[in-house]
């Protein structure tokens, strides 16, 4: 903001002496330009002046983007912590006050259905959140707006021999920066107005646009996606999924299916890509027939509460997968959300990380190489608690992945420690200073 004001400044003082007028209206003239209105009250007439237009704008309009930039990541940051964070608490508050904990169970499929249940009610409060918080932004947004147009209304109406509608068809103008031109500032006080009146409204305009690309904008894209998808450019896959809602529809369905399995001399039950035609070639159909899945196959709770202890090899196995996977989720390009059955097969893997564990602490000796743990292997936090990892400031890839690498560190130490004791050596890596990793 302040280059920005400095560059409008300099340039005032340049038109100035070019075209040999004001320096208020200099500053005016440099203030429409940068901010792309043009209306053609104060234009540039001599070739000097033209000329420098071309750079004086190009920057000028720059500096106005980082600007906009800056100010509505600013006011997104302070809704963030002043109501959204409010919110979130108030809700997570609520919940937790009418949940029922069943801990003292010993069947460890129905803690884990429990936990599971508050899972959900956290990840209904975020989604909750989510659109609390896009609606909220562009209620704002809007309301703010609102005020900057007809207050700006006002003071032009007052100032300038204009109407008071006419003093709003003339801002309103200006604020989408359409500048016909035919209502524009001419007097003393008006024109050095206008300068700081549009420096503030024009940004809030851009954010608006901008909220209302996150609300309406993507509702009315959503809609028009799904209407192509079925009058537009009809996918069989689509239909399937709305006629499988049905229960005598997905039966029907899934009979066809078989027969057409059948007819087509393959099992029923095998996993065949439909896109084959089956006049093509046998070896196509063979590997159409054998494609793998590109999805990992998703667990269910009963499978996961029989699950015994891996070994130490299975272990190191699974947590070198688990990275590669986080990895990839973390680097992929929309934001990843974990389901419960997915969060218990990681957890059960940091069970070597422990959030209080403080490697400079003398006393603390080994204490820290295993986070506190029900019989179960189920970790000891709150899915709708304070300490829930939903809550994190990181993404959910971005938090697993580092817990999943502190475990792999102090796993190999254990190892590490195991294989010295037995050896009557002195262990050689214990902590994450060791290996050059620190706690940033």
């Amino acid at each position: 903001m302040t280059a920005l004001v400095v560059w409008l400044l300099v340039g005032a003082a340049i038109f100035q002496r070019i075209l040999g007028i004001s320096f208020a209206d200099a500053l005016y003239f440099c203030d429409i330009t940068v901010l792309t209105l043009g209306f053609g009250d104060v234009t540039a007439s001599t070739a000097v002046g033209r000329g420098i237009i071309w750079p004086y704008a190009t920057i000028g309009i720059i500096m106005l983007g980082l600007v906009v930039g800056s100010i509505h990541q600013f006011a997104r940051e302070v809704h963030y912590d002043n109501v959204i964070r409010k919110h979130i608490e108030h809700k997570r508050q609520s919940t937790f006050n009418r949940s029922v904990t069943l801990a003292d169970m010993e069947d460890p499929l129905i803690v884990m259905r429990e936990e599971k249940d508050r899972f959900d009610a956290m990840r209904a409060i975020q989604y909750d959140t989510m659109r609390f918080r896009r609606w909220n932004d562009l209620f704002i947004s809007i309301v703010v707006f609102g005020i900057v147009w007809s207050c700006g209304a006002v003071v032009f109406w007052k100032l300038e021999d204009i109407t008071y509608f006419e003093g709003l068809y003339f801002c309103f103008c200006s604020l989408l920066t359409i500048g016909y031109g035919d209502f524009t500032p001419q007097s003393n006080a008006g024109r050095p107005f206008f300068v700081m009146w549009s420096l503030i409204a024009i940004p809030t305009m851009t954010m608006l646009i901008s909220q209302m690309s996150d609300t309406v904008v993507a509702g009315f894209k959503t809609s028009t996606e799904t209407f192509a998808n079925y009058f537009v450019m009809p996918q069989a896959s689509t239909y399937k999924e709305f006629l499988g809602r049905v229960p005598f529809l997905m039966q029907y369905i899934q009979r066809h299916e078989e027969k057409k399995r059948l007819s087509h001399g393959f099992e029923v039950g095998t996993d065949i890509d439909d896109t084959v035609d089956p006049e093509d070639e046998p070896s196509q159909l063979i590997k159409a027939k054998q494609k793998p899945s590109s999805d990992r196959p998703k667990r269910t709770i009963e499978e996961l509460a029989k699950d015994s202890n891996p070994s130490p090899y299975e272990l190191a196995q699974q947590l070198a997968f688990a990275i590669r996977s986080a990895t990839q989720d973390s680097r992929g390009g929309k934001r990843k959300r974990y389901s419960y059955e997915e969060w218990v097969e990681f957890t059960r893997l940091i069970q070597f990380t422990d959030p209080k564990f403080t490697p400079n602490n003398p006393d603390n000796n080994d204490a820290g190489l295993s986070i506190d743990k029900d019989e179960y292997g189920v970790l000891n936090w709150d899915w709708i608690g304070e300490n829930s990892p939903l809550l994190a400031q990181q993404t959910e890839p971005e938090w697993v992945l580092d817990r999943l690498c502190e475990s792999l560190i102090r796993f190999v130490s254990t190892l590490e420690q195991g294989r010295a004791a037995a050896e009557g050596e002195e262990p050689t890596l214990r902590k994450e200073q060791d290996l050059g990793i620190e706690e940033f």
